[in-house]
């Protein structure tokens, strides 16, 4: 664990009123991993089974459905949540 990964956890919404105790212990229990992606590479394809969630740490992520551009993810952005703690486990869009 890295003292910015704490930091950029911290930037996000989900995570920022959490004590900085807390998300070091978190990020200390192996349970995270850092990967970085080419621009325009997948990240989640639509249908591919949701195991993760993404925290965008840098750059941005594009969300799309079929062709249909849907938003933007920026910095501090997550992708990923409502599918892990909702009742399907798939991704509906994909992110690249």
């Amino acid at each position: 664990m890295k003292k910015n990964d704490v930091s950029a956890v911290l930037s996000s919404p989900l995570f920022g009123a959490a004590p900085s105790e807390l998300i070091e212990e978190l990020l200390c229990s192996g349970n995270y991993g850092i990967a970085a992606f080419a621009k325009g590479e997948t990240v989640f394809s639509e249908g591919e089974r949701s195991v993760r969630l993404c925290l965008v740490l840098k750059g941005s992520l594009e969300v799309s459905k079929g062709s249909l551009f849907m938003s933007s993810l920026r910095a501090g952005s997550i992708s990923g949540m409502s599918v892990l703690f909702g009742e399907g486990n798939s991704f509906p869009t994909t992110v690249r």
